[in-house]
């Protein structure tokens, strides 16, 4: 197999890297770059980069140009202070989009994977979207975008993401044709569910230290905004937070009971419910994995978009 050269910016725990990994993709990481430290402890404890990079402002992309088969990143949702008037590259500057961008061009990946949270579709009443497919104009790359659930490829979590999916080869066209078309990406078709956040739960034995205190109980049972109140025992897991299990700012969690006691899930779970394997090593603090997965891209999703990105026959993954 030939190895396929990938980087990263907004890195996180490596989803992409954790997808490749599982479907025995042999890859090579050329950089991958998060300015979390404790997201770079995650990572390189599970993955391997040629390059860290702590700061993507300052990462210059030249020495990479056309070196990398796939480039992926989400940067954090920012209002564009000229959103609106649609310039492309000059409505962005000073936002993480931008690097984003400036990478792409720089670097002129075959293809580019970008994800961001379903209501990057409507902020600023849609003005930042329409700021950011501007952009995306501007780089000559064949692209189209769609909102993916994590529930709908074999996730048992509720989880609805918007995928921008780019092409250097700008003659590849998007959701038309047949799949056997090379010129044709699709996105992924949904598939059925088959399993439940039961289906993901550690043993009993070992839920003792996510038991919430009676204090905590009161507390968390009570509507907060927007009236909401936590989930207890659902099949289907609402959406994984950054703050998820800290009951006093995020009410709206998953919560589970075990012996009539009620707890929050285990790290290992919500790991489970993003795609990571169990052979994926842990050496943070509960608290900095539930914000890791709780910000990470779900690894089943990657896992149906690239195999539609396969079908393009951009690069070859078998020699």
């Amino acid at each position: 197999m030939k190895p396929l050269n990938i980087a990263t910016a907004f890195s996180g725990i490596g989803a992409f890297e954790e997808m490749l990994k599982q479907e025995n993709i042999p890859h090579k990481v050329l950089f991958a770059c998060d300015n979390d430290k404790f997201v770079k402890q995650s990572y390189q404890a599970n993955h391997t980069a040629e390059k860290w990079y702590d700061d993507v402002t300052s990462l210059d992309g030249t020495p990479y140009k056309g070196k990398v088969d796939v480039f992926v990143g989400g940067s954090p949702c920012q209002s564009f202070s000229k959103a609106g008037l649609r310039k492309g590259f000059e409505d962005t500057r000073g936002t993480l989009f931008y690097e984003f961008a400036r990478l792409v061009k720089e670097m002129q990946p075959k293809v580019f994977l970008y994800e961001n949270v379903k209501g990057l579709l409507s902020h600023d009443k849609g003005e930042t979207f329409k700021t950011i497919l501007a952009t995306f104009d501007e780089l000559g790359y064949s692209y189209g975008y769609k909102v993916l659930n994590a529930v709908d490829y074999g996730i048992p979590q509720k989880r609805q993401r918007v995928f921008v999916v780019g092409f250097l080869d700008n003659s590849i066209n998007f959701d038309v044709g047949l799949l056997s078309d090379s010129k044709t990406f699709k996105f992924p078709e949904p598939i059925a569910l088959t399993k439940s956040v039961f289906d993901l739960m550690i043993p009993e034995d070992e839920v003792k230290d996510f038991i919430v205190s009676e204090k905590m109980v009161s507390f968390i049972m009570k509507p907060h905004q927007f009236n909401l109140k936590p989930e207890i025992n659902r099949d289907i897991a609402v959406c994984l937070t950054a703050t998820q299990a800290k009951g006093r700012r995020a009410s709206q969690g998953n919560y589970y009971t075990t012996s009539d006691r009620i707890r929050a899930l285990a790290p290992r779970e919500c790991l489970r419910l993003m795609g990571f394997g169990d052979d994926f090593v842990q050496v943070v603090s509960n608290s900095q994995v539930y914000k890791q997965t709780g910000n990470s891209i779900v690894v089943n999703v990657l896992k149906h978009l690239f195999n539609s990105i396969i079908t393009t026959k951009v690069f070859e993954v078998l020699e």
